[in-house]
Order: structure tokens, then sequence, then C-alpha cells
């Protein structure tokens, strides 16, 4: 059922009336219609389909084997499959992850980050929401910013991320000898 129809459906059954931001969540979108055509994809196709696009990781036999193995050991620790499974972590991710991550960036391209440089989200559709909205859109002083990109949208998922109107600009990048864009 797509997000249109399960709108449709709620405000006919229950008399519901949307705000803005509810009207342009239920217009859908393109990644929403793309990851309804994953899931039904994968749904009718099980083992037999390869799904690479929208994000979907491909299955690598080494990678399936360790995540087995760790949820294996996690289930012979008392509570720690429990607690990864059925436990709220902190909005902005597991602070020992977050260390632990920003720890690795250090040590692979010396940087100087702490936990608190590093935020996790349920997804890259969930991070650039939160990142776009926050850096473009209507400011206080009633100042309008956009994010500048050379395609509009260059990702399908980009398109609908603004929660107040225009959020991108797009310029076709030029090339000098030096190969470095101009806008």
């Amino acid at each position: 059922m797509s997000v249109q129809t399960q709108c449709l459906a709620l405000k006919n059954t229950m008399n519901l009336h949307w705000s803005e931001f509810g009207e342009q969540l239920c217009r859908g979108s393109g990644i929403s219609e793309l990851m309804d055509d994953l899931g039904h994809a994968i749904a009718k196709g099980g083992d037999s389909i390869c799904m690479l696009g929208g994000g979907q990781p491909a299955h690598i036999p080494e990678m399936d084997a360790l995540w087995r193995k760790r949820f294996e050991e996690m289930g012979r620790e008392p509570g720690k499959l429990e607690h990864a499974v059925g436990n709220y972590e902190p909005p902005s991710g597991n602070p020992a992850f977050r260390k632990a991550l920003a720890d690795l960036f250090n040590r692979q391209f010396g940087w100087n980050l702490g936990s608190e440089n590093i935020g996790v989200t349920a997804g890259g559709q969930t991070a650039f929401f939160m990142l776009f909205n926050s850096l473009a859109g209507k400011f206080r002083d009633g100042s309008r910013k956009k994010i500048l990109l050379p395609l509009v949208p260059e990702y399908i998922g980009y398109a609908n991320q603004s929660v107040d109107g225009e959020m991108f600009r797009a310029v076709k990048p030029r090339f000098g000898n030096d190969r470095r864009a101009r806008v």
C-alpha cells in the first residue's frame, strides 16, 4: 500500500485534516515510490533477487557470517541481545559506538574528533532530512538559504526533504583548465 493510499484511508476513515507538512508527506515522493517498489520486489522474489538499488546492501557471504557470529555471541551474553533489539539508544546514537567511530576517524585520517562530533541516524534519508533542514530553509531573521547542488535532484531522495518549500538550487558547473568547478 502506497503512502498516498494510506493517507487517504486515514483521512477518510477518521475525518482527519492534515497540516501543510502532513499534506506534503501524503503527496508521496520519488524515494517512497522507489522503496515501495523495492519492498514488493523482494517480497515476491525472495532469495532469487539480489537487490542493489535504493541503498540496499549486497549480501556478502563473509559479512553475513560475521553478523551471524556476532549475534550468536550476543545471544550467549545475558541481556546483550535483548538490549540490542529491545532498548532505545540516545537520539544521537550509542555513546560507546560514537566514541569508537570518532577514535577510528582520528586514527585513519589524523582528525581531532570527539563523540560529540558524531551523530547516528536511522538511515541516510533521516540524516539528509536533518542536515538539509538544519542548514537551509527559512531562518528567524526572515532570510532563506538553499543547498547548492550541480543537479537537482541529484539523488531521488533529496527532492522531498524540505519542510517549508524549495530547498535546493542547481547551477551547472563550468570547468576551466585547472578542472576546479566555478559557479
